[in-house]
């Protein structure tokens, strides 16, 4: 299944105490990036992720990852599989029991 979230102009501002609702590694990940709207886009990507776990497996736990040798993170459990992408306007993550794929991007009409 697929969910996503759009806007049109700049990143949205993050929800009271969001920290709580990320893993410790992604806060710090997202704290990384210089840019305020980088690190917007780093955690509503896993937001989307958990509420997308949410609504497909009912589960509420925290997910913990594991990474390939390509330092692609997957299901400790291996339970899941997901894939997360975003742009400047949008942020997708797909989940399902089976290798998936999601990618989006900026539209801009051609002049």
């Amino acid at each position: 299944m697929v969910y996503y979230f759009t806007w049109e102009h700049d990143v949205p501002s993050l929800p009271p105490r969001w920290e709580q609702l990320l893993s410790p590694e992604r806060v710090h990940k997202a704290m990384q990036y210089k840019r305020e709207n980088d690190r917007r886009l780093c955690a509503w990507s896993f937001l989307l992720l958990r509420y997308a776990l949410f609504c497909e497996y009912k589960t509420l736990v925290m997910p913990h990852w594991i990474y390939d040798e390509n330092g692609k993170p997957h299901d400790s459990q291996k339970k899941y599989c997901f894939n997360i992408s975003h742009c400047d306007t949008a942020v997708a993550c797909a989940v399902d029991t089976r290798e998936i794929g999601v990618d989006v991007q900026d539209f801009r009409p051609v002049s």
